[in-house]
């Protein structure tokens, strides 16, 4: 059986290197990215199955990056988590854009990797 891929986009080391270790351990295949340019630089073929990603991005804004995501043919339909600290702030914003969810980026893994499967039609359940 083929992995699951997944992008995960975070400028935060720390962030990325806790989402790759999360994923790989429920045994996705993952690639990692720390910026919006260097993610769009490795949207080759295959595309992700889902794409997990913060919204403070150093080069546009995390909803505008979700946008632009949506309008290319290969990611369309692709499931866009977001993760992010400012919740309440952005959430809404993000899910206009196309995000499918949006967590608080203090959200337990094991939650962050439930959400993915769930999208996914993965579940456990």
């Amino acid at each position: 059986m083929l992995k699951r891929r997944i992008l995960i986009v975070a400028s935060d080391h720390d962030t990325r290197k806790a989402l790759r270790l999360a994923f790989q351990h429920a045994d996705f295949a993952v690639s990692a990215a720390a910026s919006e340019k260097t993610a769009l630089g490795s949207l080759t073929s295959p595309a992700p199955d889902i794409i997990v990603t913060d919204l403070l991005m150093p080069l546009v804004r995390g909803e505008d990056f979700i946008r632009f995501l949506k309008t290319q043919p290969q990611l369309s339909a692709t499931p866009i988590v977001v993760l992010t600290a400012h919740l309440h702030a952005f959430g809404q914003a993000a899910r206009a854009a196309g995000a499918a969810e949006t967590l608080d980026k203090s959200s337990d893994l094991s939650a962050v990797v439930a959400t993915v499967k769930r999208l996914l039609g993965d579940s456990d359940d």
